[in-house]
């Protein structure tokens, strides 16, 4: 795939990233730098490949698209 092309699609594995709201999410900019794609999309299962562990708290966001719209986010967020 071509990442000059924009694409609903995960980079690593290929997934429609709208298909399942759990893959729609924000980690911090430093992180999606460091393990992310630019401006291309990697599914949550593929973001937490590349970190090597499951995404946490302070990795997210505060934005609606993860306090909000992803059931998986909001639950990461709610843990104490």
């Amino acid at each position: 795939m071509d990442l000059g092309e924009l694409s609903n699609c995960c980079i690593d594995c290929d997934k429609d990233i709208y298909q399942n709201p759990k893959d729609y999410y924000m980690i911090r900019n430093d992180l999606w730098k460091k393990y992310g794609v630019g401006k291309g999309m990697l599914c949550i299962e593929c973001i937490e490949k590349r970190l090597g562990r499951k995404i946490c708290k302070e990795d997210l966001t505060d934005c609606l698209v993860n306090t909000i719209f992803n059931p998986y986010t909001i639950m990461i967020l709610s843990e104490k």
